[in-house]
Order: C-alpha cells, then structure tokens, then sequence
C-alpha cells in the first residue's frame, strides 16, 4: 500500500541546522520541503563547469531580442481606468486585478542584468546557481511581483456553451476586419482604438484580449493573438484561470532557450568563422518579471525603491520608471551576494502594501480543508513540486524544493522528480493534484532560514572542487589567424528590444591568483593548460634561465603595488561585464567583451565610454603583466580554454 504521505508538501524533523553563511550547529526541529534526501549518496552530481562566460563568445555575435517586453501604450491606462469601476469585482474574483494594475506601469530595461542570470541558469533545474547557493523564480513571484493566480482552470481550457462560443466567433470576425493589408490592420492600437470608442457588448473581451496578447502571452510584436480569445471569455464570465504557472513556464522555456543558445554560441565560435549576423535568439517571455525578482533580491544591483507606494497599488509600482543603477561588474555583484541575497523580500514592510495571508508574525500551523482559504491553498501550491502548463504546448517543471528558504523553509539535500508531461492533460492533473497534506506549516515571516549541516559541507565541497577547476589554469590565446567578422557594428544604434552580446578578442591572457613560484612554474606545468589543438605536445620556448628569472623580477615589481584580487576582477569576464578596449600581446588593440544595451527613448542612456585614470592605469599594468606572461610561452601554444563556471 502506497505511503500516503509520500506527496505530501513538507516534512518536519529534527536536525543539525547551520547557516548558509556558516557559524555554529544547533540542533532544532526543522521543516523542509518534499521531496529531500538524506544521504550524499543519492544525491545527482553538478557539474562543475557547465556556464560559459561572456569571454568564451570567441566569434560570433549573440544577438537576443527581447520581445516580450511591452510598455504601456499611450492610452491604455485610460481604458483600464474607464473599465476598473464596471469590472473591479470579475478582475479580482478571477485573480487578475493586480496584474491589470501592473500593465499600466514601466520598468526600465537592465538587459545586462537578465544576460547576466541567464548565464547562471541551470537547465536541468531551472535555477539560478550562484557561488553562494540556488535561487530561482517562483510561483509566489508571479503571485506578488506579478499578480497572477496561482488556482483556476488551465490555459488551454476549451469553450464549451452556445453562448461563449457565439463571443469567440464575434471576436473573430472583428478581428478579420483587421487582417493584414486592410486599412484596420489588427494591430493592437486599432485594436484598442476601435473598442474604446465603440465600446460595445463584446468590450470587455476585447480588452483582455489586448492584455492577454501584449503583456500577458505575447506571440506576435503588435497583434492581437486569436490564440488568447478563449482564455479573455473565460476571464470575462468570471472563471479563473490559472496564469501564474503559465507565465512561469514561459518565462522558464526563455531563460532556457538563452542560456543554450549562449552554449551553442561558445561551441559555434569555437569552431566556425562569422560570416553573418550570427546567431539570433527571440525571447517573448515578460522578462521585466525577471528583473523585478532581481531587483527585489539583490540590493546592490537594484535602484533605490518606491518605499512608499499608495495604498491598492501593486508591488511593481516601487519600481516605476527608475534607472538602472550602473553596476561595473554585474557578475561580481551577483556571485557575492551571500551576505546581502533578501531571500523573503515580500515579506519585509513596504508602507501601503497588503501582505498576503502567509506571511505572519508568528509561525503557524493550518489546516488542509476543502474550503481552504484561497490565499493560504496559493501558498500550498508554491511550496510543491510539480509540473508547469503554459500554452502552446509549452511545459517546464517546478522545483520550490530547491529553494526552500524562499519561503521561509529549511533547505536540505533536493530530492530527485519524476516527470509527468506526457500531455497536457497529464501534466495539469500533476499540477492540480490535491494537497495531501494534514496540516501546513506557516513561518514567521521574519524567521532566518537554516541548511543541513551535510548540505552545508556538500556545497561547500562542490564550490571548492568547481574554484579548484577555475583557478587550475591560465587562458593563453595566441594571435590568431584573421577571422571574418560581422559586418553589423555592434556598437551603433539599434533597435530598442535588442541586447548584444558581441565579439571576444580572438587573444587574451587571464591571471587569476598566481603566486609568484607559480609563475616560476609556468615553463614545467603546460599541462594545466589543457590539450593541444590536434594531439601536438605543449612545448616551451628556448629561453634562458637568467630571461625567465628577469621576466618574473618583472612581474613581481608590476604586481606588488595591485592587489591580485582586483586584477582578477578585471581580467575574468563574468556575467554580462562590460570591459574597455586593452591593448592586447603583441600591442594591438583587441575589442573586450561588452555587452551593448539597446534602450527605449525614454530609457536612460547606457554608455560605456572612457574609463576614469585609475582604471585606465590599472589595465596598462594589467596589459604590461599579460606581455610579460607571454614572453615566458611558446607561441605554439595554440588556443587554450578556461574551464567555465556553472
């Protein structure tokens, strides 16, 4: 007989907890998320090197479109007004007040930020892996940051009545009448346009269908989708539809589709010439969501918030139309959040802001009943493992038990999940499935969470084995024969949901850590360098003992006044870092890599110019110590690969 509490959402039991930052053990009652593991034995390896940094694009442009980014359009907020007192009561019935609210507000773009987690996302998880731990986005931010409902029907729920499909079909002849090549193409202003001056029995379908298809489930850049008809009527009618794991596993589908594309990229440059464009990645997924949950989390990247927002606005509006803050190093920032990373922010204080019911002062029990309160069955839903539906097709899996301190939760070993998306169908019963739970547990919503102690060592273990990789070796890149290049300069104006990620000089040097008996070695260890492009032997070039000992007494007088740790901030590429021109080995000058943020015209601009003197010394030391390290090598070395960061 099956356990029945072998799907139950969490588990509570007595273990040695520790800080994810560390300190001492304490023995306590603990709760984790299902499904865990106790034993290192049972637990999948990480790779240790599986994301490629912005230096290993060696060729080919990477060129990602962000279509999925929509601002409000200049009178969209009039129709939402004019609506909001006639249909306040269905939006909030159905879960999707807050979410209309939020269409009406901007967010300015950080595209290097969303570059920079894209190379951190873990497919096979969908994570966010950081030097610190995992994080990700979760059903409770599509909740909170972007106010969809977590119960309801699916996405792809078919109209069944006389009546619902009478409204599909008189949707559909309208929307014939803007068809391509007419003189109403159905763009998505004549579409606004047409409806808030007629009004009409069939109004308020059509609004949401222009919010389903601009902010919602964009498909095509200024149409209104057929695709949404069925979700706008059920909506309309008072029946809730889920959205928030349909957004989510869209949202999941692009980080994916980004960060492979960033793989493949890494490989294709390695291997091909760029004759073209290079390659081209479209995302429609709503990543201003993206940003925001940064922005939330991580207090050094984010601007200065809206600490007063009026009351029945929604979270987004904390962060309406505030710039970027420039952020040198995004990677940096990001790997070093350790002490600052906000795993609960939404359950922090925010003047006029609601919590929600789960997040309470004090930590409490609830029960599992058939007329669950609403918000707390929301909470239940984030808090397990299942399978996300979006539409077309489009199915990711969901993984809180990996992220258990987002929710106030203890974290411990993940367990493994099977998957259950061999339809649809199948994939929404996993998701809807009842919660067999007894009981929930509510933390306080200020309570610290703790991991394992053997969590604690696992990752402390791996992060020491993947740093171990890191700094094993020196990147040597020898002057390369002359590539073709794209002929699209990347540094021009360009269109505004463009983000770039260019070309990487075909030579660099890296420095990370050496000693200076290190660098004495480097003649006798060609070995940490990896192999030989075509099976040939590292070898050295013939110089003398007394050449070598000068070159390294050189180095040692450009090295002493530099703090190590600051050149290997400044030589290693991380995660959408924009770096400056350096002059190059042989004196040359060599494009670093950048990251051209493409901008609305009412964004700020984003200029990457002249670096102030300091740092304009700093890299000429840099660029002098790179020659020096390159007079020890042979110029046979051939290309030579860093292993990447996951």
């Amino acid at each position: 007989m099956a356990n029945p509490s072998a799907d139950n959402v969490m588990e509570e039991r007595e273990e040695l907890m520790v800080s994810p930052t560390g300190g001492n053990p304490t023995l306590r009652t603990a709760h984790f998320l299902k499904p865990t593991l106790t034993s290192i034995k049972d637990l999948p390896s990480l790779p240790l090197s599986s994301k490629p940094t912005i230096s290993q694009l060696k060729k080919t442009p990477l060129k990602v479109n962000f279509k999925g980014r929509r601002y409000p359009q200049k009178r969209w907020k009039t129709w939402v007004d004019r609506l909001l007192p006639i249909y306040q009561p269905i939006w909030k019935k159905v879960g999707i007040y807050e979410a209309i609210l939020a269409s009406t507000y901007q967010t300015l773009r950080h595209n290097d930020l969303i570059l920079g987690l894209a190379e951190r996302w873990r497919v096979e998880t969908n994570t966010f892996v950081f030097h610190w731990g995992e994080a990700t986005i979760t059903l409770e931010d599509m909740m909170v940051l972007g106010g969809y409902s977590v119960l309801g029907d699916p996405v792809f729920s078919p109209l069944k009545t006389k009546d619902l499909i009478e409204i599909e079909e008189n949707l559909g002849k309208a929307h014939k009448d803007f068809r391509p090549g007419s003189p109403r193409y159905a763009s998505q202003c004549a579409w606004m346009d047409h409806f808030m001056e007629t009004g009409g029995r069939f109004e308020h379908e059509a609004f949401l269908a222009l919010w389903l298809s601009r902010y919602v489930f964009p498909r095509t850049y200024e149409t209104v989708g057929r695709n949404v008809f069925p979700i706008a009527i059920h909506l309309s009618r008072g029946t809730p539809i889920a959205l928030a794991p349909a957004v989510l596993a869209s949202i999941y589908r692009d980080l994916s589709l980004l960060k492979k594309s960033i793989v493949s990229l890494t490989k294709w440059g390695t291997n091909y010439e760029c004759v073209g464009d290079g390659l081209t990645v479209t995302l429609w997924a709503p990543f201003q969501l993206v940003q925001l949950w940064a922005w939330e989390r991580f207090p050094t990247l984010r601007p200065k918030p809206n600490f007063i927002i009026r009351y029945g606005e929604p979270r987004s509006a904390r962060w309406h139309r505030l710039k970027k803050v420039r952020v040198e190093n995004v990677g940096m920032a990001l790997d070093s959040a350790r002490e600052c990373f906000q795993w609960r922010p939404y359950a922090m204080d925010v003047k006029n802001w609601m919590f929600r019911k789960f997040y309470r002062e004090n930590e409490d029990w609830v029960l599992v009943e058939s007329d669950m309160d609403k918000e707390l069955e929301s909470f239940a839903r984030c808090l397990r493992v299942c399978e996300l539906v979006g539409i077309e097709d489009c199915i990711e899996q969901y993984f809180p038990h990996r992220v258990a301190m987002q929710f106030g939760m203890d974290q411990d070993f993940p367990g493994c999940v099977t998957r259950c998306n061999e339809t649809r169908e199948i994939a929404w019963r996993n998701y809807n499935r009842p919660i067999t739970d007894a009981k929930l547990y509510i933390p306080p919503r200020l309570s610290e969470s703790d991991v394992t102690t053997r969590y604690f060592e696992w990752w402390r273990q791996w992060m020491l084995a993947r740093e171990d990789a890191i700094e094993g070796g020196i990147v040597l890149q020898q002057s390369s024969k002359t590539h073709k290049r794209s002929p699209q300069d990347f540094r021009g104006k360009e269109e505004n949901d463009h983000a770039f990620v260019p070309q990487v000089p075909s030579k660099h040097i890296r420095v990370d850590k050496l000693t200076n008996a290190e660098m004495l070695r480097l003649d006798n260890k060609c070995n940490s360098f990896g192999d030989r492009p075509g099976g040939d032997d590292c070898q050295i070039s013939s110089s003398s003992a007394a050449d070598s000992a000068a070159a390294v007494g050189n180095m040692v007088s450009l090295m002493k006044p530099v703090d190590m740790s600051i050149i290997q901030g400044q030589t290693q590429t991380l995660m959408g870092r924009p770096m400056r021109d350096m002059e190059d080995v042989d004196g040359s000058k060599a494009r670093s890599p950048t990251v051209s943020i493409i901008k609305n015209s009412e964004e700020e601009s984003s200029s990457y110019g002249a670096l102030e003197k300091p740092r304009l010394e700093l890299e000429a030391r840099i660029s002098k110590l790179e020659k020096l390290v390159a007079g020890l090598k042979a110029a046979k070395y051939g290309h030579y690969r860093f292993p990447g960061k996951i």
